[in-house]
């Protein structure tokens, strides 16, 4: 045992002399900092991004070189930076060809979901890239279909909640839109709930679905917003191949933002309507981004294990 310590205290020994010995990195000095170091730096990030946010105001322009002589030339003229958008957002994995949509139903599970005098609704799943499916609600009127349309909650709602098919105080603009004679897909988002953030076995976490995804996918070159984005677009391929009417996205909230960098990348959307989102990004710091999009409600002790 004696001799055990003895070995111990000499490698302890060895490891400081050589600590002291080493030279330090010209203008590195030592970290002094005291407190909560994780909220100093989300803090520090804060700061760089408004001062970045704030700088590139005058830098913009140097990204754009627009031609408005027509809008054949305007398209042709943007494509570098749409391009540029969909890699960032990773909205990069080939489209299913044709995209493939399936009604859900089964044994005492009627094909219709529901329906009125004017439209009936559907649950469907429809295919987006090698592996990769999407999955919702199909809302077809009864009357001649006039336009066509994806129609996207917010993260934190159901497709039910905007279909008219959940007791709550959602806006059910998708069944609006099917009533006025729009053929319309509502997709599923990822949530921000925290059921499944988690294995007992191996880690606790409070983090979101979205935020979840989001660390394991940015790895890869991979985001929940460009998944979605691709399912947006499959969907309007479908709609596309069912009718020559014209086709919109429209969102709130998340939805909204899905709306928008949908209509961004794919020139087949007619229209896009956006709400509960779309501002001046001057005027929303990080840190709330941050403070919105990161945790969970409800007790981490509590919850019952996904298995």
């Amino acid at each position: 045992m004696v001799r055990f310590h003895a070995v111990i205290v000499l490698i302890t020994w060895i490891f400081v002399a050589q600590a002291e010995g080493q030279e330090r990195l010209s203008e590195s000095p030592f970290l002094t900092a005291r407190g909560d170091l994780s909220a100093q730096m989300v803090a520090g990030i804060d700061r760089y991004l408004i001062h970045a946010i704030a700088a590139s105001l005058d830098q913009r322009t140097q990204f754009w070189d627009r031609d408005f002589t027509s809008p054949e030339h305007y398209a042709q003229s943007v494509e570098p930076n749409r391009a540029r958008f969909r890699n960032i957002i990773g909205a990069v994995d080939e489209l299913t060809v044709p995209v493939v949509l399936s009604y859900v139903s089964g044994p005492n599970r009627p094909a219709a979901m529901a329906e009125n005098d004017q439209v009936r609704v559907f649950a469907v799943r429809w295919t987006v890239a090698d592996g990769f499916d999407a999955e919702g609600l199909l809302l077809e009127p009864k009357r001649k279909v006039i336009a066509s349309g994806v129609a996207i909650p917010d993260a934190d709602q159901t497709p039910e909640m905007i279909s008219g098919l959940a007791d709550d105080l959602a806006n059910p603009f998708a069944l609006r839109l099917a009533e006025a004679g729009c053929r319309v897909l509502v997709p599923t988002l990822l949530d921000r709930r925290c059921l499944w953030s988690w294995n007992p076995s191996i880690a606790m976490t409070d983090q979101t679905h979205r935020e979840w995804i989001w660390r394991h996918g940015v790895e890869f070159g991979r985001h929940p917003i460009g998944y979605e984005v691709r399912q947006i677009e499959a969907a309007v391929s479908w709609l596309k191949s069912r009718s020559e009417t014209p086709v919109g996205v429209a969102g709130y909230g998340e939805g909204g933002s899905m709306a928008l960098y949908s209509a961004a990348v794919d020139q087949r959307v007619d229209a896009a309507l956006v709400s509960g989102y779309f501002q001046s990004r001057q005027e929303s710091g990080p840190s709330r981004f941050i403070a919105a999009s990161s945790g969970c409600s409800g007790n981490l002790a509590t919850r019952k294990s996904p298995t």
